[in-house]
């Protein structure tokens, strides 16, 4: 994606965004009030300068405005090194979230991060996404020790015209500013990691010393062995975020599901949907934001959709399911082909965590690959979902060997293994 303007990124011009764009907006200040309630984030301490005075030398601080789930595992992985991990957050994390980093801060407005000024002698790691790019590059000019930025998903890969953004709320001047604050990062900083296998995705910008494919590797504490033999009766369960109903069907239709889970239901294929928990806040805003599938559930005897479990208490709720699906229709929508073809999500890794075979259709090129190259599940064209049931009953025979090749993929793959390859940046 190209376009002509050219921003000049500063100190001064971060700040100015910041203020105009998100302190008081997103989130409202209520929601950051009620969501740190539900989670019980209040009990946390608040960010000081009395507190990173006390950082030392072998310290990675972390910074996420709402974290996921990839930097807990990045974060215990170094931990299990002797590295000590620090987790600064404005939404804050429950009490199991914070057990994956030495220590928890909230920070209640971005501008609280210039008490990392005076910081010397650690590593700063930094979540970024679509509409955020503007937080590391912040982070890099205020302060004067080594940043790195984790890319989430890319501004610069999701589209290939900048004036689809609008779609997501975006005008055309703050998708422009977000793209030029991820070129940022790539120029700029030392490390940059993201989920996108086997392409330059900066074209003219990537710095092949910077940019560094480091998915959400299973860790080891969530990995479990599964031992199930090929089951009798085949049940399919989707694990990750679901676009609320109200969303774009323009650039959201593949991620929403309906379709194909309507086409699993008629062939009597028994679905669960497990959804991430971060985007639940209660049961009534489920039921409202996900009308679809909460009638579809009512309905159907062989549908379940649920708000989701965090990853240390997944595995309790998903043994019976035979296979994850990673199964999409990306006609007619808005999304990159790049984007689609070379993501890894961290579904996958949740699957190989739960140790059950993946179905996943082939325009997710980099994920395919993947399952074909190690054996760990069916690769399916779409064009072919209407036979997706007899596609599953004719590998019947190949389910055993899924199993065991996951537990292979899973013993050179996890974080834990992986992570010696950051190591050189963050110590």
């Amino acid at each position: 994606m190209t376009h002509k303007k050219k921003i000049l990124l500063t100190e001064d011009s971060i700040k100015e965004f910041i203020l105009a764009n998100i302190e008081g907006k997103h989130p409202p200040k209520k929601a950051l009030h009620d969501f740190r309630l539900n989670n019980n984030s209040k009990v946390i301490n608040s960010l000081n300068a009395k507190d990173i005075k006390t950082l030392h030398k072998n310290t990675v601080i972390f910074i996420s405005d709402r974290p996921n789930f990839f930097f807990l595992r990045v974060s215990k992985s170094l931990m299990n090194k002797g590295i000590n991990t620090i987790l600064l957050t404005r939404w804050g994390v429950d009490s199991t979230h914070s057990y994956f980093f030495n220590k928890v801060f909230l920070f209640d407005s971005l501008l609280d991060l210039y008490l990392l000024e005076e910081v010397e002698c650690i590593s700063i790691y930094v979540q970024s996404w679509v509409g955020w790019f503007f937080l590391p590059v912040f982070i890099d000019l205020i302060t004067k020790v080594k940043v790195f930025c984790n890319v989430n998903d890319s501004s610069i890969l999701l589209f290939d015209e900048v004036k689809n953004f609008y779609l997501l709320g975006f005008s055309k001047e703050i998708a422009i500013f977000d793209i030029e604050c991820e070129k940022y990062l790539y120029k700029k900083l030392s490390l940059v990691t993201h989920p996108y296998k086997d392409i330059d995705f900066v074209e003219g910008v990537l710095s092949n010393k910077s940019s560094f494919y480091f998915p959400c590797y299973p860790l080891n504490e969530f990995i479990y062995n599964n031992k199930c033999r090929s089951p009798d009766i085949v049940n399919l369960v989707f694990i990750g975020g679901i676009p609320f109903d109200i969303k774009d069907e323009s650039i959201f239709k593949d991620a929403k599901i309906h379709g194909v889970v309507q086409n699993m239901i008629e062939q009597n294929i028994n679905v669960t949907i497990l959804n991430n928990p971060l985007m639940t806040e209660s049961e009534a805003s489920f039921q409202s934001k996900y009308k679809f599938f909460s009638n579809l559930s009512k309905s159907s005897k062989n549908f379940n959709f649920k708000s989701g479990y965090p990853p240390w208490d997944l595995y309790e709720h998903t043994h019976n399911f035979s296979y994850g699906i990673m199964i999409y229709d990306f006609s007619d929508i808005l999304i990159s082909n790049r984007h689609i073809r070379s993501i890894v999500p961290s579904k996958f890794f949740t699957y190989m965590e739960i140790g059950i075979p993946v179905i996943v259709v082939d325009e997710m090129e980099a994920v395919a690959n993947i399952v074909l190259e190690n054996n760990l599940g069916i690769v399916i064209s779409y064009k072919r979902i209407d036979d997706l049931h007899k596609i599953i009953n004719s590998r019947h025979i190949e389910y055993d060997s899924f199993i065991s090749s996951i537990s292979s993929y899973n013993k050179k793959n996890n974080i834990e293994t992986r992570i010696n390859d950051l190591l050189t940046y963050f110590t």
